[in-house]
């Protein structure tokens, strides 16, 4: 009964400390939601902000107050001392987890605003704190508002691909729409790295992911945009008409809502476009860019000019391929002038292709001194910035050696060009070889795994059996002993009982122990025994 009462005691306790612990986390989930900052920061936007009432409903010297003030100085491009401002809130012992992530959400934003570059350390900080905040889990713009400060270089990129999938592999909460945001980001950090093997795998991945959400729009934009850098891939590599394909499955996934239909496909309508004017069928890409007037007038804004400088671009690019020089010149002053208003940047490289129609319309007006000057220029910045447009620069410098007769700087570009493509192929070589043994690697492991489960169950079921037997046995055991002890015919207890329990009795007994034994004798018990 003791024992009972201990375990009963124990099974409470336990109980009850696993109650308050998530009462507790219920408590934090619950405060952070009505926190100060958190429903500041759902309503910021990083422009003319009147910081004057939080401010007064923060504590001095608390950690909000510190990050607030840090918010009012970036704004006001006082970067030093905005990062002071985050650093001191950052030390305060009384900084929460979602207080932290936006802390050194900022602080690396100082330091790009500083150095054009994040910092390594501060992001991982924000890796850290940002799996513990359960309300910026799935913050996808917020993650990617990190990592995109240090994908400049080739380093910065490894390390946002590896924060990225650190982030997916240890977050158990991620919803599946965040899963395949933060999947697309690492493709198309791939992508930029030449990783094509790597980049491929992906998006074939965040298609296979997709089929698992229930809603159909959301599943076909995740779709849609997996199908978009995969005909990238080959649009790159100047694979025009496997990239068309592959655009028109993107193209041909239906989304109910106009603007995100829109939103979703824009891209591959431009490009697919693109790709009909690379193989020579100016009147698909006619009817392309028809097409894709439909979607245009769906679009915000912001998105409109962007897509207005691709959709001129290439309607420059039809004109000079059908020697229309004046209406060339047309649709590329009205791109330059569409640039001149994007201050934004948000279509990246869109300046870049508009030089290279350019180029093109030097070379089709026989302006070769100008056209060289520009090809010439823009390898400069591509070498510079690491641009990759070497592949698209080289043909135009190759088609100007040609006209100008300049034989010696024709071949000299040509083994650059032939050197570049080489690179490529090297590239995709070495990643393919790289696919197949982490695919190897990833194979094998999953063998082990299933050697390793299989060995586990039958374990369990080997240790099932002998606990099992071991009840079974000494359930005959006791079976055995008890028989041994009763009388069969008239199920009491026999002789061999009586023996063992005065044996019990006389040499077990205890001081002062009372017994007493009682005979009796059955009148003529023989003659009943002998009958049965």
């Amino acid at each position: 009964m003791k024992k009972n009462l201990k375990l009963f005691v124990i099974i409470g306790t336990v109980l009850c400390i696993a109650i308050v612990m998530i009462a507790i986390f219920k408590y934090k989930e619950t405060s952070l939601e009505h926190s100060q900052i958190y429903e500041f920061m759902a309503e910021y936007t990083g422009n003319s902000t009147d910081f004057t009432s939080i401010k007064k409903e923060l504590k001095d010297n608390s950690p909000e107050y510190f990050y607030i003030l840090g918010l009012e100085k970036l704004e006001n491009n006082d970067i030093t001392e905005a990062k002071n401002y985050f650093q001191r809130a950052k030390e305060n012992p009384n900084s929460d987890s979602l207080l932290k992530v936006y802390i050194n959400y900022y602080l690396n934003q100082c330091s790009y605003r500083e150095n054009g570059m994040g910092e390594y350390s501060v992001i991982e900080d924000f890796f850290d704190n940002l799996s513990s905040c359960h309300l910026l889990y799935n913050d996808t713009e917020l993650i990617w508002g990190v990592v995109s400060t240090i994908v400049d270089t080739q380093e910065g990129r490894d390390t946002a691909i590896q924060d990225l999938n650190d982030y997916i592999e240890q977050t158990k909460k991620l919803s599946k729409e965040s899963y395949l945001i933060i999947r697309g980001n690492m493709g198309m950090l791939y992508l930029m790295n030449k990783n094509y093997s790597e980049c491929a795998y992906t998006f074939e991945r965040v298609i296979d992911e997709a089929e698992k959400i229930k809603d159909n729009d959301r599943k076909n934009y995740f779709k849609i945009r997996a199908y978009e850098y995969l005909a990238d891939i080959y649009y790159n590599f100047h694979e025009s008409e496997r990239a068309i394909d592959v655009y028109n499955k993107a193209i041909s996934l239906p989304i109910s809502d106009a603007e995100k239909n829109a939103k979703a496909k824009y891209a591959a309508y431009m490009n697919r476009t693109a790709c009909y004017i690379d193989v020579g069928d100016i009147e698909a890409a006619k009817k392309g860019i028809d097409e894709s007037l439909e979607i245009i007038q769906h679009l915000p804004d912001d998105l409109k000019e962007g897509i207005e400088v691709f959709r001129y671009n290439n309607l420059a690019l039809i004109e000079i391929k059908n020697h229309n020089i004046s209406k060339a010149l047309e649709y590329l002053e009205i791109c330059d002038s569409l640039l001149e208003k994007d201050k934004e940047n948000v279509f990246l490289n869109n300046d870049l292709y508009v030089e290279l129609t350019w180029i093109e319309l030097k070379i089709e007006q026989n302006d070769l001194q100008n056209a060289l000057e520009l090809a010439e220029n823009m390898l400069k910045d591509n070498e510079e910035y690491n641009l990759s447009f070497e592949t698209s620069i080289y043909p135009l410098m190759l088609e100007i050696y040609e006209k100008t007769g300049e034989d010696d700087l024709y071949i000299e570009t040509y083994k650059k060009l032939n050197d570049e493509n080489e690179k490529i192929n090297q590239t995709i070589r070495e990643n393919y070889v790289e696919y197949l043994k982490s695919n190897y690697r990833a194979k094998k492991a999953a063998r082990e795994n299933n050697q390793l489960l299989i060995a586990i169950i039958v374990a369990i079921l080997f240790c099932i059996f002998m606990s099992a037997a071991v009840v079974i046995l000494v359930l005959l055991s006791r079976k055995i002993k008890q028989d041994s002890h009763i009388d069969p015919l008239s199920q009491v207890y026999n002789r061999k009982y009586l023996e063992k329990d005065i044996r019990k009795v006389f040499f077990g007994r205890r001081t002062n122990t009372v017994f007493g034994i009682l005979m009796l004798d059955v009148d003529y018990f023989k003659l009943y025994n002998d009958f049965y």
